[in-house]
């Protein structure tokens, strides 16, 4: 057997622990109530221990004139002075449950019944107590001709309570939809046959649904002894599948329960003193396969408890209270919600439209009238709902449910930024306590979606909403963004400078500080503006930092062309004459001074100086890089060439003559000259000639002069010859 034990925040005094407990017994089950005691025979599930098999516990109150314990009461509230012993013990007891199951022309009727049985097999599954709650479970199934019909039993017993509940879940776990189908509970009620000697009670059929009554209230009593008040049991139901019936005695025919046919009686008021059952009964159409059908009844021990018994066939609803939350539950219903989080509140039961609902207090109601409405309240507030009958069969129904406010968390994380292309950055949440949780989203560039911290790593800013759930569910958002800041565009215009001009000036944009490098030729390696003035060409990288943090970089190449070497040959040239003058070693070129030049541009000019002039020659490269040289043209004066005239008689010998004011000579024509070169010839003309000296001085400059050699002729002397004589 199992038992589960629970525990609530109710306290449970001594003398209650002391006094109630759910046990089993062998394969039974005994609950043991302050005012009411049941034994529950584990093998087919219906009040009634046979006390040979396990008897019943000390401190419980069996009286009977068998062996079988039911139930037993004690109405009068006089710690068992006197009760009421067991209603249905008597002889051969009638007491039992069953189904019947009609499908065309096929009709199963299975019975648990301690004096007959056409049995269902089952078991306890187990028993608890929970506070002044006490519980006993049973299931068994049915399987045959083609059925599977599950039947878990559920007993419910509050201690202080004249009555307690049973809830019976139907499955129809077989394939096929059954028709019709009826669960019934049947029992004698022999009231106080061991002390009246007498198994005659008036049995009445107090309320059956129809019309604007939705109530099935069948009850016992005896008036024996009369030393007590009256022995009263009855079975209630709310609903309008449920049915109840007084009449016959072994009543195991569901169906003819349900219809009050074959000697039942169901009409409303029908009453009659004598040895007989009453019944209840419960009809389900068209039980579909998989279909779950949950039935609830109460079994009535006081007459003056009748009204509380069928006020807990009605119980509130809200998130996770379950079906049959309120069977049994000696606190008021709890429910938490969180700070400004509505949540569903209602009163749940199976003719909830035979009553008008109001509740109390309105505040944080929405509505505040009707079975179900949404509490929102700022502060925990105990709601009541009471139900005001439409029809006289009921008596106004009144439940509580106590709506707890947990303040919601406030949830925190900072902002953070980020650059493209940097590392994820970490997110962490907080303030959802000890237990707490967190979800995220959107899920874009997240490591995680949940957990108190996450990496983030999104391509563009990106705001995320973290959720944190404390440890009581309630919840608080907030947004945290994460800005992803570009990196910095920096530009820096290249430069070119020729070798010998002055620095250039590189100027970055696009950040907020800078850092330049190498340092080579820089006049600072940070700043905005640097000057350049770099021996060779070189590429400086710019690293430019933005407000955000983020850096970006880029390179600007300052290009050094180098000075063009201009080469002019010098020239010599003698007075008079000229010179070309031709330049190399770049593009174009300009000359000074003018004078005697041809032209002041060009590759070559020609120059005719007067005297000795040195020209500066500026030539400039196709990159625009200028180189300088000079040039001088030497004028050389031209030799004056002497050499003086001379006379001679034709028959006299050469006469020499000698040139100076030059190096060397040539003499023309070189007729009766001795020679035609050098600084002295001998010249014996015939007659009277003029010679031509042309002298070149060592510089190579030519002069010219002309000398006259005067030929005189001799006279002719005419004597004529005489002849003398001797003396």
């Amino acid at each position: 057997m199992k038992k589960t034990l629970l525990t609530l925040s109710t306290v449970l005094t001594s003398s209650l622990l002391s006094n109630s407990f759910a046990q089993m017994v062998g394969a039974n089950c005994y609950l043991k109530g302050n005012l009411v005691e049941i034994g529950i025979d584990g093998t087919y599930g219906f009040e009634g221990v046979d006390t040979f098999v396990s008897a019943p516990l000390a401190g419980m109150h069996f009286r009977s004139n068998t062996q079988y314990f039911g139930f037993v009461a004690n109405p009068q509230v006089n710690a068992w002075a006197t009760f009421d012993g067991d209603f249905f013990t008597p002889g051969s007891p009638e007491n039992g449950w069953g189904f019947e199951l009609i499908d065309g022309a096929t009709n199963i009727k299975m019975t648990n019944n301690r004096s007959f049985g056409n049995w269902i097999p089952g078991s306890m599954t187990g028993y608890s107590v929970i506070g002044t709650c006490l519980q006993g479970d049973w299931e068994g199934s049915y399987i045959g001709s083609g059925y599977n019909i599950n039947f878990h039993i559920n007993y419910y017993l509050n201690t202080p309570d004249l009555y307690y509940t049973t809830t019976v879940t139907v499955t129809n776990n077989g394939t096929t939809t059954i028709p019709d189908f009826y669960y019934y509970r049947n029992f004698d009620p022999d009231n106080n046959v061991v002390i009246s000697g007498t198994y005659v009670t008036t049995n009445t059929i107090v309320s059956q649904p129809g019309g604007t009554c939705n109530l099935a209230h069948v009850k016992a009593t005896s008036t024996a002894p009369a030393s007590q008040p009256m022995s009263y049991v009855g079975m209630a139901g709310v609903g309008s599948n449920f049915r109840v019936s007084k009449g016959g005695f072994s009543n195991r025919d569901a169906s003819d329960i349900w219809n009050g046919v074959a000697g039942l009686i169901g009409t409303v008021g029908a009453t009659s003193s004598a040895d007989e059952a009453i019944s209840l009964a419960y009809r389900i159409i068209n039980f579909a396969p998989g279909q779950v059908e949950t039935i609830r009844y109460v079994i009535i021990l006081d007459d003056l408890a009748a009204n509380n018994a069928v006020n807990n066939l009605f119980y509130v609803t809200y998130p996770g209270s379950g079906a049959s939350a309120a069977v049994c539950n000696p606190t008021v219903d709890t429910v938490t919600t969180c700070a400004g989080v509505g949540v569903p509140i209602g009163v749940a039961g199976a003719a909830l439209s035979s009553f008008t609902w109001s509740w109390s207090p309105t505040t944080g109601l929405t509505p505040s009238t009707g079975p179900s409405v949404t509490a929102a309240p700022t502060t925990s507030t105990l709601y009541t709902v009471t139900g005001t009958p439409t029809s006289s069969c009921f008596n106004p129904v009144t439940q509580q449910v106590y709506v707890k406010v947990v303040p919601s968390p406030v949830i925190t994380c900072p902002s953070v930024s980020k650059c493209v292309g940097s590392p994820a950055v970490t997110l962490t949440a907080s303030g959802a306590g000890v237990g707490g949780t967190y979800t995220w989203s959107p899920a874009t560039g997240l490591s995680a979606t949940t957990g108190a911290s996450v990496t983030a790593n999104p391509s563009t800013t990106t705001t995320y909403t973290v959720t944190g759930t404390n440890a009581s569910g309630c919840s608080g958002t907030t947004t945290v963004t994460v800005t992803v800041n570009p990196l910095p565009i920096i530009t820096v215009p290249s430069a070119t400078k020729c070798a010998s001009a002055p620095a250039v000036t590189l100027t970055a944009s696009g950040a907020s500080t800078y850092t330049w490098s190498p340092g080579t030729g820089l006049s600072a390696t940070t700043g905005s503006s640097v000057t350049a003035n770099p021996a060779t060409t070189t590429t400086y990288t710019i690293t430019g930092t933005s407000a955000a943090g983020c850096v970006g970089t880029t390179t600007a190449t300052v290009t050094v062309n180098p000075n063009p070497v201009v080469s002019v040959p010098s020239a010599t040239i003698c007075a008079g004459s000229s010179a070309t003058l031709t330049a190399s070693g770049a593009s174009t070129y300009s000359w000074s001074p003018a004078t005697g030049l041809s032209a002041t541009t060009g590759t070559s000019v020609t120059a005719t100086p007067a005297s000795t002039t040195t020209y500066t020659i500026t030539g400039t490269s196709a990159a625009g890089c200028t180189g300088t040289t000079t040039a001088t043209v030497t004028v050389n004066p031209l030799p004056v060439i002497t050499c003086p005239s001379v006379s001679k008689c034709a028959s006299a010998p050469a006469v020499t003559l000698t040139a100076s004011g030059a190096s060397t000579y040539t003499w023309s024509p070189g007729t009766g000259l001795s020679a035609t070169t050098g600084s002295s010839v001998t010249a014996n003309p015939a007659t009277t000639t003029t010679y031509t000296i042309t002298g070149t001085s060592a510089a190579g400059c030519v002069g010219t002069t002309t000398v006259t050699v005067t030929v005189n002729p001799n006279p002719v002397v005419s004597v004529p010859s005489a002849t003398i004589c001797a003396g």
